[in-house]
């Protein structure tokens, strides 16, 4: 029997898949409080003893603190990237304009530093996952504030009624992407800039794929004209 189609062969795999991805998240788990200390011992070291060291150890101290808070950025998002694929409770009735603000709320400091304007045009009442759908407007809405353009930031929350479906759209004025670009972005560490051009993770556009994924809808992006993007999500109204 050829194993494409062995039940077995098919069981056995995802019980590896399972297996690898269990061991994973504990992995990731486990190194989240050696890393939280190395975080706060290199905090304390730079506001008590850097005065106290030259030029190179002042470098070197700067160099831990910034690799020291990426790496727990990186342990955070492997976190989120692998619970995205749990689920989490059931559907509950949302308000996705209130939704927006607590979101926007949550990024007002960014925001504020970018000169951006976010604008949240009317968003339906449905049946969802609140927090799922509150993860996902905070990785687009910052992304967008992060791969901007010289331009001030422009971002505008719209939805649009699909019939079984609502679509949820996050439009920006910055670079946009090409189109052969535009299902590699939602891939897990797959980044169109290097770290040392923009920072980041390359994880969040693929958690917010798989929160949108295990909701019953689709995730992708298309042009905006005349300049920018336009990351768009689907959910059910009835899940």
């Amino acid at each position: 029997m050829d194993s494409k189609t062995d039940p077995d062969s098919n069981d056995s795999l995802k019980a590896k898949i399972a297996a690898l991805s269990e061991f994973g998240h504990a992995v990731v788990h486990d190194l989240k409080a050696p890393l939280r200390h190395i975080v706060t011992y290199t905090g304390m070291l730079e506001g008590i003893y850097v005065d106290k060291l030259d030029e190179n150890g002042r470098k070197f101290l700067s160099r831990l603190s910034v690799n020291a808070a990426r790496a727990q950025q990186l342990i955070d998002r492997l976190l989120q990237y692998a619970e995205a694929e749990e689920s989490k409770g059931p559907s509950e009735d949302a308000d996705l304009e209130a939704v927006a603000a607590t979101a926007i709320t949550g990024l007002e400091e960014v925001i504020h530093e970018a000169g951006a304007r976010v604008t949240v045009g009317a968003l339906p009442h449905i049946r969802t996952r609140r927090e799922d759908v509150l993860m996902v407007l905070d990785i687009l809405i910052e992304n967008a504030l992060t791969y901007r353009g010289a331009a001030s930031p422009e971002i505008n929350l719209t939805s649009e009624d699909l019939g079984e479906k609502i679509e949820i759209s996050v439009a920006d004025n910055g670079p946009g992407v090409s189109e052969e670009y535009r299902e590699m972005i939602f891939q897990p560490f797959k980044r169109l800039h290097s770290r040392d051009e923009i920072e980041g993770t390359g994880l969040g556009l693929a958690i917010a794929r798989r929160l949108v994924e295990r909701n019953g809808g689709r995730i992708g992006m298309r042009q905006n004209a005349p300049v920018g993007a336009i990351f768009y999500f689907t959910l059910p109204k009835n899940p």
